[in-house]
């Protein structure tokens, strides 16, 4: 099976060892990814241990549970991603359908590494970056129009 983070990579040998605390991500980039796959997967307690503690009280961990549950998660894109010897920032985009309506979930995510290993930090939300229109390709990669595939 195709890892949910959209990397090309078999989910067991990308974000899999990961979610199941076998490994500890390398970079900013391969924790937001396996984050992605946590909310894709509703693994809730697995975005809490992985954001930082200094911001863990800004998060509703139960809110953030039943958004993950009630989306219909269907793409990541990573327009960027840098990092140094403690901090690393990520660029990105999830693409989800709640409530019939798509949503493009763009933001700049904040990582800080500690004791080895990133955590996550706070993010800003950036503006879409593109709408879907009935007969744009679906966002989920079928290759169909998304009127044939996830607007149903």
């Amino acid at each position: 099976m195709n890892c949910h983070c959209c990397s090309g990579k078999e989910f067991e040998f990308c974000c899999e060892p990961l979610l199941l605390g076998l490994k500890n991500p390398a970079t900013p980039e391969e924790l937001m990814r396996s984050r992605y796959s946590a909310y894709v997967l509703h693994h809730i307690d697995y975005i809490k241990v992985t954001t930082h503690t200094s911001t863990q009280s800004n998060y509703n961990f139960e809110s953030l549970k039943d958004w993950a549950t009630q989306s219909d998660w269907k793409s990541l894109q990573v327009f960027s991603s840098s990092d140094s010897e403690r901090e690393g920032v990520v660029n990105f985009e999830a693409g989800y359908i709640s409530s019939r309506k798509v949503v493009f979930h763009h933001e700049l995510s904040n990582f800080i590494k500690e004791n080895g290993k990133w955590f996550y930090v706070d993010g800003k939300i950036l503006a879409p970056t593109r709408t879907v229109l009935s007969n744009d390709p679906c966002i989920c990669g079928s290759g169909k129009k998304f009127k044939k595939c996830c607007s149903n």
